[in-house]
């Protein structure tokens, strides 16, 4: 069995899970591997026979490799958009603990030299964060 091969199985097998229920992707459970993997098996078998433990190990990897596409096509930018409030909240805690320490930082040696550059790239950091959110950068863009 050839890579090409696998990798069309792996199509036909979430073309045919897709066509069940659209919402696959969305319903699937830890185990859905595994029942990927029996029906790996059994379709192979009925084609061609018996397979090898490495042929159903490379499926698996991708099967899970495909899947992760379909998902992030999917649900990436709900999930990006998500995760990005998540990043803002933890910069404002992160703010909150700064403000707490702040007056102990130029008690350090070194302030200028360590703590400076530090500040910089987390200034850059935060702008990138507003641009983003501001819709600033060109290749979030929609159809970009």
């Amino acid at each position: 069995m050839t890579n090409e091969e696998i990798k069309q199985a792996v199509e036909e097998y979430f073309k045919e899970m897709l066509a069940k229920d659209a919402d696959y992707l969305d319903h699937v459970t830890d185990s859905w591997i595994d029942d990927a993997e029996d029906w790996f098996v059994t379709y192979w078998y009925e084609k061609h026979g018996d397979i090898t433990f490495e042929e159903g190990c490379e499926f698996r990897q991708h099967a899970r490799k495909r899947f992760d596409e379909l998902y992030d096509e999917r649900h990436g930018g709900r999930d990006a958009k998500l995760h990005l409030y998540y990043i803002i909240g933890e910069v404002f805690n992160l703010k909150g603990e700064f403000e707490k320490y702040k007056s102990h930082f130029k008690t350090f040696p070194t302030y200028d030299n360590v703590i400076s550059t530090d500040f910089e790239n987390l200034l850059e950091h935060l702008k990138l964060l507003n641009d983003i959110e501001n819709g600033k950068i060109e290749s979030l863009k929609k159809g970009k």
